[in-house]
């Protein structure tokens, strides 16, 4: 197995471009925000970029992964972006994604989108339940059918998730860890239970 560490970093290339990002007040701004390029090896299957501090990133669009067509494994854990407002793309083929520790409280819905064959998610600590709080339609994990781990454990969840949050899983989530939330109501409905 390849696998890659701290410094892929040489290999991103940046581009500028001027677009709307939501505001923690949920207005629009338009401002530089940037996209983002890493190319890594074709051949590369696990990718450890864990403890990256970001300094110069300045608003992020988009972060793409190019030539990845091999890498199954994804770890972010405790990479320190200013927020989670921005999409990955180029995630087609990774099924076990940690962004533990991430800076979510502003999330862009559609951050995981490319990541269409997940299997294990796992999000730990990463200020879920104020990123989530606007997500009335459930399109963060909407589209993540192969969705069969998901680890949500301390984001300080205290509302019961809506009904729309995990549409897309009902016929494969096995795991879903909600360990150090302050639930005060706690409901999960499944179509598979009310049909036995």
């Amino acid at each position: 197995m390849s696998l890659i560490s701290g410094n892929f970093i040489q290999n991103v290339q940046k581009q500028k471009s001027d677009s709307s990002r939501r505001t923690r007040d949920h207005g629009l701004k338009t401002d530089k925000q940037k996209d983002y390029s890493i190319r890594l090896p074709s051949s590369l299957e696990f990718l450890n970029a864990s403890f990256i501090i970001g300094h110069d990133f300045g608003m992020i669009n988009s972060i793409t992964f190019k030539g990845i067509t091999r890498l199954k494994i994804i770890d972010f854990t405790y990479t320190s972006l200013a927020d989670c407002n921005y999409t990955f793309n180029g995630l087609q083929n990774v099924v076990i994604l940690n962004v533990s520790h991430f800076k979510c409280g502003l999330l862009n819905p559609n951050l995981l989108k490319s990541a269409v064959n997940l299997e294990q998610l796992i999000m730990q600590s990463s200020s879920l339940s104020v990123g989530l709080k606007e997500d009335h339609q459930g399109k963060f994990l909407d589209g993540l059918k192969h969705l069969q781990y998901i680890d949500f454990s301390r984001n300080a969840f205290e509302d019961q998730f809506r009904t729309s949050t995990f549409k897309s899983q009902l016929d494969s989530l096995q795991c879903l860890i909600l360990e150090g939330n302050f639930f005060h109501k706690y409901s999960i409905k499944s179509r598979r239970l009310e049909h036995s």
